[in-house]
């Protein structure tokens, strides 16, 4: 990992955070591509982030030293300031409070590959052995697999320790061997697996009697599985128990989730700011703050349709600047049938996009690949909902932020 980087927190009212008086622990949040290290408030940390805990000093305590040990300085202010802050800095001033912290600082524990097997003609799955030699304070943050092709795959730390590797050839013999990255580095690479061959890829079958009439397909306007491919010539990746409410005035009933097939803007998939005017509120013309109900409907399946026409037309009509703009500005030709009804999925659809985006190729799912949903942020109009495709983490961005988009349509 890159060397500590100073950063400051957010100055804020000391009835508020009550960060003036030092804690027993703290947990900072060190980000893989810049190397800052800040302070986290919650606890946690972003997918893209390792994290690291650290342990108050006491004042009758040694300090540890050495190259297993780690100290970081803590700067606050009085507590009787009217306002509260941390700063992880190397000196402190005297109008400040300084408190050390201290944290093992080891490399994680080299990987042990238990197994690994071909799980279909394009993916493999190894599993790991649970190491107790582990660093407590640097939990493994993503392991990288190096496959014997020469390629490299980085795969989120799991809790079951099993890690599948997609994308490979079928009838194809590889070995794999893995490497396991914290806040303090990465790890030597483990022994390498043992061959793992992928299976044959065998096409579906579909045997039509010739007295038959060929049935409809999902295209054609027969019934639809996940997995096919819908009207639009993308990927089918929701089918509805019950008919759900849709369309653009929500005055209409659908039954599916059609995603638009990768290349669908002559290439990968574009990143867009949210709006090109910010914040722009599509239930600003509301009298009052917008109830929780309305918030609710903004997020479910079949509500991206409107709000990408309400996003529109408050003055968002350029897909340059645009994500709801792009995606409604997508027009599909396939089976001699042209569609106009492409939209950016509501929070609640974004979701079922992730969880499906096995099937639908094309989406961006390395660190930090962030996709729009055309909800807004319940509580602040200047932003609105993400999810990050790496691992599903679910968020919010600032509507001039750029990120990356993905139409559907409801049919």
């Amino acid at each position: 990992m890159s060397a500590l980087l100073l950063v400051a927190g957010h100055l804020l009212p000391a009835a508020a955070d009550s960060s003036a008086a030092p804690s027993a622990t703290i947990v900072t949040c060190i980000n893989f591509n810049s190397g800052i290290e800040s302070i986290s408030k919650l606890g946690t940390c972003l997918s893209h982030q390792a994290i690291a805990k650290w342990r108050l000093v006491q004042s009758d305590t040694p300090i540890s030293s050495g190259p297993g040990s780690k100290q970081l300085t803590v700067c606050s202010n009085q507590e009787s300031s009217a306002f509260a802050y941390r700063l992880i800095r190397s000196n402190c001033p005297k109008h400040q409070v300084k408190s050390v912290y201290f944290r093992n600082a080891t490399l994680p524990a080299v990987p042990i590959i238990a197994t690994a097997v071909a799980y279909s003609d394009v993916s493999a799955a190894i599993s790991l052995v649970s190491n107790s030699s582990g660093n407590p304070d640097a939990p493994v943050a993503y392991y990288t697999i190096s496959i014997s092709n020469g390629e490299t795959r980085k795969v989120k730390s799991s809790s079951d320790l099993r890690l599948v590797i997609s994308g490979l050839q079928e009838l194809t013999t590889y070995t794999f061997s893995v490497t396991a990255t914290n806040a303090d580095g990465t790890s030597a690479a483990s022994t390498p697996s043992d061959s793992v061959t992928t299976k044959e890829y065998v096409p579906p079958v579909v045997v039509v009697p010739a007295s038959t009439p060929v049935a409809l397909t999902c295209a054609t306007g027969g019934t639809c599985v996940i997995g096919d491919t819908g009207p639009g010539g993308g990927k089918v990746f929701y089918v509805a128990l019950l008919p759900f409410v849709c369309g653009p005035t929500m005055a209409t009933t659908c039954n599916y989730l059609e995603a638009a097939p990768s290349g669908w803007n002559s290439g990968s998939d574009p990143i867009r700011t949210w709006a090109q005017r910010s914040p722009v509120n599509y239930q600003s013309s509301r009298v009052g703050n917008v109830s929780t109900q309305d918030n609710a409907i903004a997020i479910t399946i079949g509500r991206g349709y409107l709000n990408t026409l309400t996003i529109i037309s408050q003055g968002n009509s350029n897909p340059s600047t645009s994500a709801a703009t792009l995606a409604h500005s997508y027009s599909s030709s396939f089976s001699g049938i042209t569609l106009n009804d492409w939209y950016l999925p509501a929070k609640n659809e974004l979701n079922l996009l992730y969880l499906q985006k096995s099937i639908i190729g094309g989406l961006r799912e390395s660190l930090e690949s962030f996709y729009w949903s055309s909800s807004e942020t319940p509580s602040n109009a200047s932003f609105a909902l993400v999810q990050d495709f790496s691992d599903g983490w679910q968020g919010t961005g600032g509507k001039s932020d750029a990120f990356y988009v993905r139409p559907i349509r409801a049919f």
